[in-house]
């Protein structure tokens, strides 16, 4: 579940462990603009997202 996550980046840094997860935790890439979204399975569960805030990121992006 959605625990499994936490516990495996506390213990070994990666998210994603050494077992098999329900959806593999996408490594950070500011052109893809991935992030996994940890819902209720009735709002669709755990699922990859893309382009999350794109227009505000991009613009947080362009500052630094």
């Amino acid at each position: 579940g959605r625990a499994s996550y936490w516990t495996n980046f506390a213990k070994t840094g990666d998210p994603n462990g050494a077992g098999p997860l329900e959806t593999n935790w996408p490594r950070y890439d500011d052109n893809a603009d991935n992030v996994l979204r940890l819902d209720v399975e009735s709002a669709g569960g755990i699922v990859v997202q893309t382009e999350l805030r794109k227009t505000a990121c991009d613009f947080q992006s362009r500052q630094h």
